[in-house]
């Protein structure tokens, strides 16, 4: 019985898992603006601008703080949208070769009180894994005849999910930091 419930509920999440990562990728590819505006925010950092900005500069922003595995798309002259680019070609040097899965993407906007605004969306698809996998664990561990074991292992499970995507979140911060940084530099 606990078998054949957990294998619904494991199909059932990879299922929504394939569906939400299907999707991202869809609205990932296309820069769409709902996409890359509206979201969970998980990073957000404003900066004052010291003099009067009329726009910010997509081939600025490439030129000046060289990012290599990210890519920028301008939507206007107020707000270019950035995320990490899907294949990375450089062989050398070799910790380049070794890539992650993002769980942001980003836009900078620059708002009428001529302030930059940097700010970082989570990706739906590690939504869906933070959110499904640990009700559905605990649900079927909890709502059936499961031993004591199988709810530890599903609580190692939620336990290494969340470490894995807080490393993420940590190997991502520095590239959005970099580009409030670089904001931060111009202004002085």
């Amino acid at each position: 019985m606990v078998d054949n419930l957990l294998g619904k509920y494991m199909f059932l999440f990879i299922g929504l898992l394939v569906a939400s990562t299907i999707a991202e990728g869809i609205l990932w590819l296309s820069w769409s603006k709902r996409y890359f505006s509206k979201g969970i925010v998980i990073y957000r950092k404003e900066v004052e601008s010291n003099n009067k900005v009329n726009s910010i500069s997509k081939d600025d922003l490439i030129k000046n703080i060289k990012i290599i595995n990210f890519t920028f798309k301008q939507t206007d002259n107020n707000t270019i949208f950035f995320r990490e680019k899907l294949f990375i070609f450089k062989l050398s040097p070799v910790w380049e070769l070794v890539n992650y899965i993002p769980i942001m993407r980003g836009m900078l906007k620059l708002d009428t009180n001529n302030k930059y605004i940097v700010t970082g969306f989570l990706n739906y698809d590690i939504l869906t894994i933070l959110v499904i996998f640990p009700i559905l664990s605990i649900y079927t561990s909890l709502l059936t005849d499961a031993n004591e074991l199988l709810f530890f292992f599903f609580l190692l499970m939620i336990l290494f999910i969340a470490i894995l995507a807080f490393t993420y979140y940590v190997l991502q911060l520095p590239k959005y930091n970099k580009i409030a940084r670089y904001l931060e530099n111009k202004n002085l």
